[in-house]
């Protein structure tokens, strides 16, 4: 899981455009990062392809912080 945990942040450290030592399993994507709809695409785009996974729109919306961004790649692997 440490693994999944460090490869989430870096993705959300990349698309947020902040050093990934910033970023916290806590860390609130939205209120934090400022990542918004268009951030969110981004991230499961970047997330899919790293991971293989396959990520709606829809389900992009729900995490609310990286932590919750962790479960829905570990649910789906």
């Amino acid at each position: 899981m440490a693994e999944i945990d460090e490869e989430v942040i870096r993705i959300v450290a990349s698309v947020a455009k902040v050093d990934s030592a910033s970023v916290r399993l806590e860390t609130r994507l939205a209120e934090d990062l400022m990542i918004k709809s268009i951030g969110r695409i981004e991230l499961a785009a970047r997330i899919d392809a790293q991971f293989g996974t396959q990520t709606s729109n829809f389900e992009i919306r729900r995490p609310k912080t990286v932590q919750d961004l962790v479960g829905l790649v570990a649910g789906k692997l």
